[in-house]
């Protein structure tokens, strides 16, 4: 079994920042030499938030432009800061962050040495405070051995 942690840096611009962070993942889990666990991300900022997205699909473009459509009361929303009420959306975006959407922590599992993520899923980070450094953590656990995959 062996655990490793390691911690991604991000630049944010103004605004609404959107950052697919994919490739750094597959990178991380790769050099780990984890075959079979999982892979667990965090971030402990308020207005950050972290996503798996298909690919920064439709539906997860539909719900970035109604935030950033909104103006500063869309990125408050994110930041978990009282906004005035809106007809813009059925959704209440009141809370840290729509349920289920966005997250401060993903998990996943690792088989044969990467993400098992679906063809088109991203891993992305959504910063509605920035400009700033975010830190994202990553954590994967897990077999060195042989795969448990057949």
């Amino acid at each position: 079994m062996r655990i490793e942690t390691t911690r991604l840096e991000i630049a944010t611009d103004e605004g609404v920042t959107i950052t697919d962070l994919t490739g750094d993942v597959y990178a991380f889990v790769r050099a780990t030499g984890i075959l079979d666990g999982l892979c667990v991300m965090l971030v402990g900022r308020q207005e950050c938030f972290l996503s798996l997205a298909p690919d920064l699909d439709e539906a997860f473009d539909d719900l970035m432009r109604l935030i950033r459509q909104s103006g500063p009361a869309g990125a408050a929303s994110l930041r978990g800061e009282p906004t005035a009420p809106s007809d813009r959306a059925d959704t209440d975006l009141s809370g840290l962050a729509p349920p289920g959407v966005l997250a401060e922590s993903l998990s996943f599992a690792v088989r044969d040495g990467a993400p098992d993520l679906g063809s088109w899923e991203a891993i992305v980070l959504v910063d509605a405070g920035g400009p700033a450094r975010r830190a994202v953590e990553l954590t994967a656990v897990g077999s060195i051995g042989a795969s448990s995959q057949t």
